[in-house]
């Protein structure tokens, strides 16, 4: 198996963003994570009942904590941290070790 490592963030939105509205400020997260060293792919879902789960595939544990670093400074994202209810994201990064 490989090194790739994947990325998972939960989080809730904003009592008051719409789905449609979040979908809309992801569009310049992609365009940042695809320009990242490393970037394989990237996965969301929500549960329906407001739980959202953002998974990202990485080559290695190095390039997803460099472009973790990277994220909270770029001025592209602001939309996207107007959204989110920060006190429910959580982050966690974790040895790919199957894929089909």
């Amino acid at each position: 198996m490989n090194n790739h490592v994947i990325e998972t963030v939960s989080f809730k939105l904003k009592a008051d963003i719409t789905n449609e509205q979040f979908l809309a400020a992801t569009k310049p997260v992609t365009a940042f994570l695809q320009a990242q060293p490393g970037f394989v792919g990237r996965h969301l879902s929500s549960d329906g009942e407001g739980q959202w789960l953002d998974h990202v595939e990485w080559k290695s544990m190095e390039q997803a904590q460099a472009a973790a670093a990277k994220f909270p400074t770029d001025p592209s994202l602001a939309t996207l941290g107007g959204s989110l209810d920060f006190e429910t994201v959580v982050m966690k990064h974790s040895k790919l070790m199957l894929s089909h």
